[in-house]
């Protein structure tokens, strides 16, 4: 039986004729009289009294109108509300985030689209790296922005944009013997204690590819400390626990206030991207369309500008 079927009982029983009906609905009244057996045979029942001429409903057929008119009313309060959560839905967009991205990548384009789109619900899920990737992958989230050197290597059906560029640096806490050097040897980084981000974290991965291409391995160094977070990672510095490894982008405000110098490896300017991550423009949202577009015309990096105006605010 088909919701259909049901909703031809009611209209027989609201003009009370089988002929009005079929004309009403551009129907055959052949077909019509079938529909409504085919409800009767469903429930075994007769809805209508036989013999009469008339459009008289028997005493069960009451109730099977009465709920049919009950399920109608349902499957039509159901289908408004599918179409508010897929509204809802098409005007919402999820985006994984490492914590460097999140943190100091994202913050300004996110508010230049927010105050485009205001209605559009903007969720973000900062994890390692690594996570985001695999929420990726899973459908968990819309859009990945991640370091280039954490993207692993089956990305084959996935889009991958440059959005930013950024330098990884080695910190030091703004004292002798590291105030007034430019750059560490890789003898003095060799001997150094090392705080580093856990495994996982794009920044990390971006200086074990660098360490590997001089054939150097992260355990051949002297790592007193993994830590889970940048912050954490640039307190521990500042408190004299030893060096580490950060992005620019991310120690600019300590290396303005002399609370934190650095270093750029000898020989080296290890240079990367954060990229945009995403399976198919084909399977996004409009919001999530609206976002990319807004990401890649934002420059790099992503500036925050004033509405009208689009004056530059940092």
């Amino acid at each position: 039986m088909y919701l259909s079927q049901l909703e031809l009982l009611c209209e027989v029983v609201r003009v009370k004729s089988f002929s009005k009906a079929a004309k009403l609905l551009n129907l055959g009244e052949f077909f019509l009289r079938n529909q409504i057996a085919a409800v009767e045979n469903y429930y075994g029942v007769q809805i209508f009294e036989r013999g009469t001429g008339e459009v008289i409903l028997t005493e069960i057929g009451e109730e099977v109108v009465r709920h049919a008119r009950e399920i109608i009313k349902m499957h039509n309060a159901l289908e408004k509300k599918i179409d508010s959560y897929q509204e809802a839905e098409n005007n919402r967009i999820i985006i994984g985030a490492s914590h460097t991205v999140s943190n100091y990548v994202l913050p300004c384009i996110l508010w230049n689209f927010q105050e485009k789109y205001p209605l559009t619900r903007v969720d973000m899920q900062v994890h390692h790296s690594r996570t985001v990737l695999s929420l990726l992958k899973k459908g968990k989230i819309h859009l990945a922005v991640v370091e280039e050197d954490a993207v692993i290597e089956d990305m084959d059906k996935y889009v991958i944009y440059p959005v930013s560029d950024d330098e990884l640096l080695v910190i030091a806490p703004y004292e002798l013997p590291w105030i007034g050097k430019d750059s560490i040897s890789w003898e003095e980084l060799s001997k150094a204690a090392l705080i580093v981000p856990c495994e996982g974290s794009g920044i990390r991965k971006v200086f074990e590819n660098t360490l590997n291409s001089k054939g150097i391995a992260l355990n051949q160094l002297v790592v007193k400390k993994e830590v889970d977070s940048m912050n954490a990672l640039k307190m521990a510095v500042e408190a004299g626990a030893g060096l580490s490894i950060c992005t620019r982008i991310a120690v600019g405000k300590e290396i303005h206030t002399r609370r934190l110098h650095p270093l750029r490896i000898e020989g080296e300017a290890i240079k990367f991207h954060y990229v945009l991550i995403y399976r198919d423009d084909s399977v996004l949202n409009s919001a999530g369309k609206r976002f990319i577009r807004m990401l890649m015309d934002s420059g790099s990096p992503p500036s925050c500008r004033l509405s009208g105006s689009h004056k530059e605010i940092f």
